[in-house]
């Protein structure tokens, strides 16, 4: 639900910004699916890194091997 809020013109969060920044929308919609791919990835590392870690430290104290 918060990602579908980013300001990126085709998720919702677009259409929540000012008018005056139509402009700015509209020289950026060619590239919003290749920012939206960027912000995917980026945000995919920045939340998956901690999960794996916390994974990692429970397979540690539990003894669980990886595999």
């Amino acid at each position: 639900m918060i990602f579908n809020l980013l300001p990126i013109p085709p998720l919702d969060g677009s259409r929540l910004l000012p008018r005056r920044l139509d402009a700015l929308q509209d020289r950026i919609r060619p590239f919003s699916y290749l920012i939206l791919m960027g912000v995917v990835f980026f945000l995919g590392g920045v939340i998956f890194t901690p999960v794996w870690i916390f994974l990692a430290l429970v397979q540690a104290v539990l003894g669980i091997p990886f595999g």
